[in-house]
């Protein structure tokens, strides 16, 4: 590799020094789906985590659950029922389901304290608060069918998620809520991401998706919404732009949409001037 052709170091660091002055102290909201947690996603995920922690940006992790949610009801004999894009949560589903995001939050909690041996940040032992942020209701009775335990947010406490912010913690939120009589409900994990980024005004909220798309860089809310019926994108993208004109919509500052599976696709759209995915925002950047 020749100095012509590939930036120097100290070139990459000069490019990236206003995104990392621009990000200290914001709130990002971090969705993702539960197949970012799989072994061969792991890794990638929480070293991209420590180090904007390390770099002062207050972070709120929201996890999907979906494929460990299925094989512990694979594992039980039981088979998952879906409606109009929800999970049907019945009572022999719920335990299950309860089981399998327990297990995943515990387990992403122990990766990101561990030290990160064997990286550059070594040592960087990071402060997780499990939370129970999120008040929950029933979604309940839908096109004839009864979903169960499945909810939808009620509300966010957004007191408690800022006094946790302001302790220096990275929060972990699942995509369990619960009630105020004390029930279990499991929610979308993207609905969730979407309430709490609204309930903060957090500065960012980025979707860490399981596919690519033919989107420009940057949208307008309104462009946005006029690629949700496109066919050039897949069922889950469309969802993810209609989560992204929701939460632009309601007072969120910037939507980012990232391939998680391009190398290093989060640092790149985060701190890059090119980017590496599609940004939402309400009026067009300068």
């Amino acid at each position: 590799m020749s100095a012509d052709t590939h930036p120097t170091l100290q070139q990459l660091l000069r490019d990236a020094a206003p995104y990392i002055h621009a990000h200290r102290g914001k709130t990002v909201v971090l969705a993702f789906s539960g197949e970012a947690l799989l072994e061969q996603g792991m890794d990638a995920l929480v070293s991209d985590v420590a180090l904007l922690s390390s770099l002062g940006i207050r972070l709120i992790l929201v996890p999907g659950s979906r494929p460990q949610i299925e094989a512990e009801l694979h594992a039980s004999g039981l088979v998952s029922r879906f409606h109009a894009g929800l999970r049907i949560t019945g009572e022999a589903e719920l335990e299950h389901v309860k089981r399998a995001v327990a297990v995943q939050a515990v387990d992403l909690v122990a990766r990101l304290s561990q030290g990160l041996p064997s990286t550059p940040l070594e040592g960087a032992r990071l402060s997780v608060a499990m939370a129970n942020l999120v008040i929950a209701r029933p979604a309940g009775v839908r096109d004839g069918i009864d979903l169960g335990w499945t909810g939808e947010v009620r509300k966010i406490e957004s007191e408690r998620l800022a006094s946790l912010l302001n302790g220096g913690h990275i929060i972990l939120q699942s995509c369990l809520g619960t009630s105020p009589t004390g029930e279990t409900f499991n929610l979308r994990a993207e609905d969730v991401a979407v309430e709490i980024a609204a309930a903060v005004r957090a500065d960012k909220l980025v979707f860490l998706t399981e596919s690519a798309s033919s989107l420009p860089p940057q949208m307008t809310m309104a462009e946005a919404a006029a690629w949700q019926g496109s066919d050039a994108l897949s069922g889950e993208f469309r969802f993810h732009l209609a989560s992204a004109v929701q939460a632009v919509r309601r007072g969120v500052g910037r939507v980012h949409l990232v391939d998680r599976r391009s190398e290093g696709a989060l640092l790149r759209e985060l701190f890059t001037r090119e980017g590496n995915g599609t940004l939402v925002t309400a009026e067009p950047l300068e």
